[in-house]
C-alpha cells in the first residue's frame, strides 16, 4: 500500500471502527498524521501571529494561547478520529479488540501496545473479518 491509498482508505473509512488495517496502512497514514499535524501548527501559528505556548520566565508556568485551541479543534476533525479508526482496525489485524489502546495507558503497557501494531496481522479471516 502507498502512502496515497493509506490517506485515501483512512478518510474513506473516516470513523469505521469495522474491519482490518494493515501495518502499511496504518504507518503509512501515522507518517501522515505527524507531518500534517506539524504543518497545521505551523499554519495556525503563523495564520494568527501569535506562539503556539507562552512560558513564564519568571514561574516557568505555561500558559496555551488561542492559537494551541484553534489547531487543537482543527486536528481533533482532521487527524484524530480517522487515527483512532485506523488504529482499532489495526488492532483488529492482530486479532485484538480494539478496547487494548487502554493498555497504551501504562507503561509496560506502551511497549506491548507498539508490537502489536507492528506485528505482522493474523493470516486469512479472524473475528474481525478478511484482511
Amino acid at each position: 500500500m502507498t502512502l496515497s491509498e493509506s490517506i485515501n482508505g483512512c478518510y474513506t473509512k473516516y470513523a469505521q471502527f469495522q474491519g482490518r488495517a494493515s501495518r502499511s496502512e496504518y504507518w503509512w497514514f501515522f507518517l501522515f498524521v505527524v507531518i500534517i499535524g506539524e504543518l497545521i501548527q505551523v499554519a495556525v501559528t503563523l495564520v494568527m501571529q501569535q506562539p503556539y505556548l507562552v512560558i513564564d520566565p519568571v514561574t516557568g508556568a505555561v500558559f496555551y494561547t488561542g492559537a494551541f485551541w484553534v489547531t487543537q479543534g482543527i486536528s481533533l476533525i482532521v487527524i484524530t478520529i480517522p487515527s483512532v479508526s485506523v488504529m482499532v482496525r489495526r488492532l483488529h489485524d492482530s486479532n485484538k479488540s480494539g478496547w487494548w489502546w487502554l493498555i497504551n495507558l501504562t507503561i509496560i503497557g506502551t511497549v506491548y501496545f507498539l508490537y502489536l501494531l507492528m506485528r505482522k496481522g493474523t493470516a486469512g479471516v479472524n473475528r474481525f473479518g478478511n484482511p
